[in-house]
C-alpha cells in the first residue's frame, strides 16, 4: 500500500476516502483519499465513530493524523456521500476531536489513582514539571502490571486497608481493558521532593509505595474520574504524550 511519507501529512484536515482495506480480526485497515494518487491512510478501530461499522469500499469522512508510528493515519469520522467536506463540515467535525496529554499507569497503579486512593504520583524525571497546574490529563492503564504486586499491598495494609477493600480499589471496572485509556485527572504542581520526605510515612502513604518506589519528583492528582467506558488507543506511549479523542468519549462517571 503506497503511504505518504509522515512529513507530508497536513494534521488535522478532514476529507473524504474510501476504505480500501480493513481487517476485523487485526481491527485495522487502510483508507484511499478520494482523488489523490497513492495517498492511503491506516486507521485503527479505535479511531472509528461509535456506532459505524466499517466496509471495504465504504465512502468516509476521516480525519488526517499522524500515529505512534509516525504513521499517516486517519480518525474515521462518518459514512460520507462521496463530496468534500465544507469548511463548515470541516470545523464541524474538528470541534468533536481533542487533544489531550495522556500518561500510562501499570496495574494497580492506574486504579488506585482514579479510585482516590493513590493522591500523588512521582517520577524520576520531570514529566510533568511543564504543565501548568490545573491541566487534564487523560490516564491509560498499561498493558502490563507493576512488576511487584504484593509491594502496594503492604502499604495499603500499614494504611489501615483490608484485603476486600485492597481488592477492590486495585482492579478495573467491568468491561475496562488494559490498554485502554481509562479516565482523566487534574495535576497540581509538581516539585522536587527530599530525602527526608520520601522516607516520611506521609508521602509514602499518598504514592502507595515504600521509600525505594518514590521517583525525586511529586504530582499531586486531583478531581481523578473513571470515564464510563475505556476509549482503546493502538499503542500507548513512554512519558507524555498527546492523543486526540472526541468529545463525546470524554463522559465520566459521578
Amino acid at each position: 500500500l503506497g503511504l505518504e511519507e509522515p512529513a507530508n501529512v497536513d494534521e488535522g484536515r478532514v476529507t473524504v476516502g474510501k476504505v480500501k482495506m480493513y481487517n476485523p480480526a487485526k481491527r485495522f485497515g487502510f483508507v484511499q483519499e478520494i482523488g489523490v494518487k497513492d495517498k492511503d491512510f491506516f486507521f485503527h478501530e479505535s479511531k472509528v465513530a461509535d456506532g459505524l461499522t466499517v466496509t471495504r469500499g465504504m465512502t468516509v469522512e476521516f480525519e488526517t493524523m499522524v500515529d505512534g508510528k509516525g504513521r499517516p493515519s486517519a480518525a474515521i469520522l462518518k459514512c460520507s456521500d462521496g463530496k468534500k467536506p465544507s469548511g463548515a463540515s470541516q470545523a464541524t467535525q474538528q470541534s468533536e476531536m481533542v487533544s489531550m496529554p495522556c500518561f500510562s499507569m501499570s496495574q494497580p497503579f492506574a486504579s488506585l489513582l482514579l479510585n482516590g486512593v493513590k493522591t500523588v504520583e512521582t517520577r524520576n524525571n520531570d514529566m510533568f514539571m511543564n504543565l501548568p497546574k490545573g491541566s487534564k490529563v487523560l490516564l491509560a492503564c498499561g498493558r502490563r502490571d507493576w512488576r511487584d504486586q504484593e509491594a502496594p499491598r503492604r502499604e495499603l495494609r500499614k494504611a489501615g486497608y483490608s484485603d476486600e477493600e485492597i481488592d477492590k480499589f486495585s482492579e478495573l471496572p467491568r468491561g475496562f481493558r488494559k490498554g485502554d485509556i481509562v479516565g482523566v485527572l487534574t495535576v497540581g504542581e509538581t516539585w522536587l521532593s527530599t530525602k527526608d520526605e520520601r522516607l516520611g510515612s506521609n508521602l509514602q502513604r499518598k504514592v502507595v509505595s515504600a521509600f525505594d518506589g518514590i521517583g525525586r519528583y511529586c504530582t499531586p492528582i486531583d478531581d481523578a474520574k473513571w470515564f464510563r467506558k475505556g476509549i482503546p488507543q493502538q499503542r500507548g506511549q513512554p512519558g507524555l504524550y498527546k492523543m486526540r479523542v472526541s468529545k463525546n468519549d470524554l463522559i465520566t462517571e459521578e
